[in-house]
């Protein structure tokens, strides 16, 4: 299938993104509020549906509702981080504390705590932590917490950390959205543009988290399906600056994700949050940056002048850099409104 999504006008002559021509399909999109980061996904979006491409927004701020009938609200939902078939639990394991220590600033001995509680849960259910697993009853984060209670309660377990870990985690095991089998229909959502709020979570923290271990387990849904050079799906992520703080397992998913015909578009405020991840970026989007510092930032990214970066006055006008082509272009993106007509 030949994708062309049009951008807008470089000196009245048409842009297009053909993501499955570009070393990989994945975009991001930067720029100070209000230059234009929410109508060009919008736009991306809309195109994408004519090539029958549906997408799943991870939506922060109920940006979006109206793309899609189907709209999941994570608190009505569980996933549970520790069910997989298709890994290992002692990988699991490393995979899950590492997130909750990165996200949440665990010390060494709360991480240790942690690891030890979700190991616990494993073993109470007779599965190796060295094997893959036919279980059907997997441990979740309500025996997490019940083995952390075990072990605040013992004589010889160390209370002051562990009661300062369930205090960081005391949200999480209120709302039990860890806690009980993933109801999330990944088959589903491969079919159809879904949204997925996360607006009414109770703090961000449990926003990310749970942003986390959502592309966590679609990645392992769609790693047990053939390998695809043909777009299927895109996943958008606006505001996601949320999900690229240090360790984050972003960089990992934007470079297997792509293996299974899966882009992802991330939009934010700075360019600065995106250091990691660029090199697996196949086109960078920069609308207006006042800040010289993130002026800077961009300017290196995309070979253009940091004051030009800056003079972006224009809503809409933005720098566009394909990975495929050595120069930016400078491109009025065409409104979103306008393509509806």
């Amino acid at each position: 299938m030949d994708i062309k999504i049009l951008l807008g006008v470089e000196n009245e002559k048409e842009i297009y993104w053909r993501p499955d021509k570009e070393k990989n399909p994945h975009m991001l999109i930067t720029g100070f509020s209000g230059t234009g980061k929410t109508n060009l996904l919008k736009s991306i979006i809309f195109e994408l549906s004519k090539f029958q491409i549906p997408c799943v927004i991870i939506d922060f701020d109920e940006e979006f509702l109206e793309f899609s009938n189907i709209i999941f609200d994570m608190k009505n939902l569980s996933i549970n981080p520790l069910e997989s078939r298709n890994n290992i639990p002692l990988n699991i394991t490393a995979e899950v504390s590492s997130i909750f220590r990165d996200l949440y600033h665990l010390g060494d001995q709360q991480t240790a705590m942690l690891i030890k509680a979700i190991e616990k849960s494993y073993t109470d259910k007779g599965i190796d932590m060295k094997t893959f697993s036919n279980e059907t009853n997997f441990p979740d984060f309500s025996d997490v917490q019940k083995n952390l209670m075990k072990m605040e309660n013992d004589d010889n377990g160390d209370r002051t950390n562990i009661a300062k870990l369930m205090n960081k985690l005391d949200f999480l095991f209120k709302i039990g959205i860890f806690s009980g089998r993933t109801t999330i229909p990944y088959e589903e959502i491969m079919k159809t543009t879904t949204i997925f709020e996360l607006k009414y979570l109770p703090t961000n923290d449990i926003r990310i988290i749970v942003s986390e271990f959502f592309l966590s387990k679609l990645w392992h849904h769609v790693s047990q399906l053939n390998k695809s050079k043909e777009i299927i799906l895109y996943c958008i992520i606006d505001e996601s600056y949320n999900i690229t703080y240090k360790g984050s397992p972003l960089e990992f998913l934007l470079r297997g994700l792509r293996k299974y015909g899966i882009g992802i578009i991330l939009a934010s405020q700075n360019m600065s949050d995106f250091r990691d991840v660029v090199s697996n970026i196949g086109i960078v989007v920069s609308f207006q940056h006042r800040s010289d510092i993130e002026a800077k930032t961009v300017a290196k990214e995309i070979n253009v002048d940091p004051e030009d970066i800056r003079n972006l006055t224009d809503i809409g006008s933005a720098f566009v850099k394909f990975a495929s082509e050595t120069s930016a272009r400078k491109v009025q993106i065409k409104e979103y409104s306008e393509r509806l007509k």
